[in-house]
């Protein structure tokens, strides 16, 4: 597993956590260990075009990860994704 192999967990906010466990009267192994040292985010962007023949779709992900016991930036990245497509839909 993750947490196993490269020491990476993902960590249910503490709120969620707590309507989990009053909803299902259960400690699960993902609520425990809730002691993080870094987040990660995200951002998605898109946006479409399309000229009557043919539609374009490109998709642009950002992330940070920043460490949390100093804030300080610890790796960002980013990648684009382009999908075109032509003739009928339903072809």
């Amino acid at each position: 597993t993750l947490a196993e192999d490269r020491n990476i967990r993902f960590v249910i906010p503490a709120e969620q956590a707590r309507r989990l466990r009053e909803a299902y009267d259960v400690e699960a192994p993902v609520l425990r260990d809730r002691d993080p040292t870094h987040r990660m985010s995200a951002t998605i962007r898109s946006i479409t075009r399309n000229d009557g023949v043919a539609r374009t779709d490109l998709y642009a992900f950002s992330y940070d990860l920043v460490d949390i016991a100093d804030g300080a930036l610890v790796w960002n990245g980013s990648f684009e994704i382009k999908r075109e497509a032509f003739g009928r839909s339903w072809d």
